[in-house]
């Protein structure tokens, strides 16, 4: 089994190393269950370096470059594209997650097929503050209200799904963060099963690139947006 890790990368120097640490890690657990390990850093314009460290950091390591800041969302699709193992995984390099969790996500789909698995974190842990908390709350409230029967972590950025799971989501119109729930919303239309394992969840390294309020109001536009798609005998759960 192969497993390619995509990295949406801006200006994320400082956090790098501890990030491709922890995929070190991981690939040695890989490698001693017989699996291997690809790892895809798109690198979304940054200036600080990030590319360099990456590289210097873990051997062998592939590096994708956008000219300029093209967004989180834009970034994945590209990682996604290039990716050639059997499974796909998508972690943020912000050093909030820890990769040795992607040996349990990993589990579910290796005898099932069409799952997404989803990383969810503990907003009680200590990567939350309270105004993104509360944030992330309201917006999972409103999801499973009008979308899901489960309560979704849709902000997660850790995340399972097999190789033509990924290629699919090319097509989705989402570059910015909002990707996130688009990816959830995708998986339900095309009739995928969703897992929920939970993670642990750590204070980023360095600083947030991510405007909380603006994001906030993307994400509800975008839950009323697929709630309004969806057919009339399904608006009501």
């Amino acid at each position: 089994m192969k497993l390619s890790v995509v990295l949406p990368c801006l200006n994320e120097n400082e956090a790098i190393p501890s990030c491709l640490g922890s995929l070190l890690k991981l690939q040695s657990q890989l490698i001693a269950q017989g699996d291997t390990l690809e790892v895809v850093l798109v690198d979304d314009g940054s200036t600080d370096g990030s590319s360099q460290t990456a590289q210097e950091t873990f051997p062998g390591i592939k590096i994708l470059t956008n000219s300029n800041t093209e967004g989180y969302g834009s970034s994945l699709k590209k990682g996604f594209s290039a990716a050639t193992g059997d499974y796909v995984a998508m972690m943020d390099v912000d050093s909030t997650y820890d990769a040795s969790d992607f040996i349990k996500l990993i589990e579910p789909i290796k005898n099932e097929n069409k799952i997404l698995v989803i990383g969810a974190r503990n907003m009680h842990q200590g990567g939350f503050t309270t105004w993104r908390s509360f944030g992330n709350s309201v917006m999972r409230f409103f999801a499973k209200a009008l979308l899901y029967k489960q309560d979704y972590d849709i902000c997660s950025g850790m995340r399972v799904f097999d190789s033509h799971f990924a290629k699919k989501l090319s097509s989705l119109p989402n570059n910015g963060f909002s990707f996130a729930i688009a990816i959830i919303e995708f998986a339900e239309k095309n009739n995928y099963k969703i897992i929920q394992l939970p993670i642990s969840y750590s204070k980023r390294i360095g600083e947030s690139k991510l405007n909380s309020l603006f994001e906030g109001v993307t994400h509800l536009t975008l839950i009323f947006q697929f709630w309004l798609l969806r057919p009339k005998n399904k608006l009501l759960k």
